[in-house]
C-alpha cells in the first residue's frame, strides 16, 4: 500500500510531534495505468483491423483491371475480334486496354481481306 507522510512541526516543547500519514490501496493508485494499458491495446488492435480491411479492399480493387485484360485477351485469342475491353483505372492498365482494343480493331479490319488464323495453329 503506497503511503506518503508529512511530519507536522510545532515549535512548542510541551506539544508532542505529530506525523500525518496518507495511504491509498495499491489498486486505486495503479488503476489509471491499467486502464491506459487496456485502452491502448484496444486502439492498437482496432487500428490493425482497419488497416487489414483497407488493404484487402485496395488489393482486390487493383486486381480487377488485370482480370478484365486477361478475359479480353482470351476472347481475342478465340477469334472474337469485335470484343472490347473496358478498363477505367486511369493508369497503365487503361492504356493497355486501349492498345488491346486498337489491336483487335485493326485485326478485325484486316481479317476481312485475309482468312482468319488461329493462334494455336499458325500454319492455317
Amino acid at each position: 500500500m503506497p503511503a506518503a507522510f508529512l511530519p507536522v512541526v510545532i515549535y512548542e516543547p510541551a506539544i508532542p510531534q505529530w506525523t500525518i500519514v496518507l495511504s491509498e490501496p495499491k489498486a486505486n493508485g495503479l488503476a489509471p495505468i491499467a486502464s491506459f494499458e487496456r485502452n491502448c491495446l484496444l486502439v492498437i488492435l482496432l487500428s490493425l483491423w482497419i488497416v487489414l480491411l483497407l488493404s484487402i479492399t485496395q488489393i482486390r480493387r487493383s486486381l480487377i483491371p488485370p482480370e478484365q485484360l486477361q478475359e479480353g485477351t482470351r476472347r481475342i485469342a478465340r477469334g472474337d475480334f469485335d470484343t472490347r475491353v473496358e478498363v477505367a483505372s486511369r493508369d497503365e492498365f487503361e492504356e493497355l486496354a486501349v492498345s488491346l482494343n486498337t489491336m483487335a480493331h485493326q485485326r478485325c479490319a484486316g481479317s476481312s481481306t485475309r482468312s482468319p488464323r488461329r493462334l494455336d495453329n499458325p500454319s492455317a
